[in-house]
Order: C-alpha cells, then structure tokens, then sequence
C-alpha cells in the first residue's frame, strides 16, 4: 500500500507526496487516514498497485482509471459533488499533514494554479472522471514547484 500512498500524497495539494517538513508521525496519521479510501476504490474499480506505480513513475495521470482517480479524490475532498475541483477543501485537508507554513504556501500556489481545471470542457458522460484525471495532471505538470522530497 504505500506506492498507493505516494501517488496519492500526490494528488491532496494537487499533489501531496511526503513533504520535507512533515514528520514521521504526520506521515504515518495521513497514511492511516487514506488507506482505507484507496482500498475501496482500488477494489472499486479493479486498480492495482502496478498502474499507480506507472503513473506515479512516469507522471502520467493516464495511467490510472479515470474513475478509480475521481473516486479518490472525492473522498478526500479535492472534487465536490458535481465533480469539481474544490482547492480550499482541499488545502483545508492538507493543513492537517504541513505543519510548517513556507512548505504549505508552495502547496497553496499549485493548488490555485490547478483551479484552472474547473473552466476546461469535459466529456458529459464522465464528468467527474474527466476533471479527475485533470486535477491529477495538473498536479504531475506542477510537482516540481512543490516542497518534495
């Protein structure tokens, strides 16, 4: 479960990866707090650990399905009801696991950046997969301005 992890930690700033100010024990409370939303998903929607180690290794959203990616993001509340990237949720969400406020503000600044994905058209049919894999883009095409290790 952890390569679930990492690819997730990706994604809850836009992409919230183990941050250099975050300590062990923020660590091990986030883990423990997304294992259970990535298993359900992952069972879901028939995800294995080797497509998220693809996507996380090549920064390919596609890599993933689209559904299993809205499915998670959803529960941890990066998308809202209809679908939409909501980045103060969350940065809200985040603030819990960045303790130090110069890491957080970076992470601030992507997820603004990433807002963006709210006014791009996609398909009727699977909005809200669409806008995931989206949001999880713009967080690979972003990683580098975050605080990473």
């Amino acid at each position: 479960m952890p390569k679930f992890t990492l690819f997730h930690l990706c994604v809850v700033a836009a992409s919230l990866y183990i941050v250099s100010a975050v300590t062990e024990e923020e660590i091990k409370a986030f883990r423990k707090a997304i294992r259970p939303i990535i298993e359900t998903c992952s069972e879901e929607y028939g995800v294995v650990s080797g497509d998220v180690q693809t996507a996380k290794d090549n920064k390919d959203a596609n890599a993933v399905k689209p559904c299993f990616t809205e499915c998670v993001l959803r529960k941890i509340g990066l998308l809202d009801t209809n679908g939409y990237y909501d980045a103060e949720r969350g940065l809200h969400g985040l603030r819990k696991f960045v303790k130090n406020d110069e890491d957080f503000a970076k992470f601030q600044v992507v997820a603004m950046k990433c807002t963006k994905v709210n006014d791009i058209p996609v398909s009727k049919d699977e909005t809200r997969c669409d806008r995931a894999m989206l949001v999880l883009g713009c967080g690979f095409d972003n990683i580098a301005e975050m605080p990473l290790k």
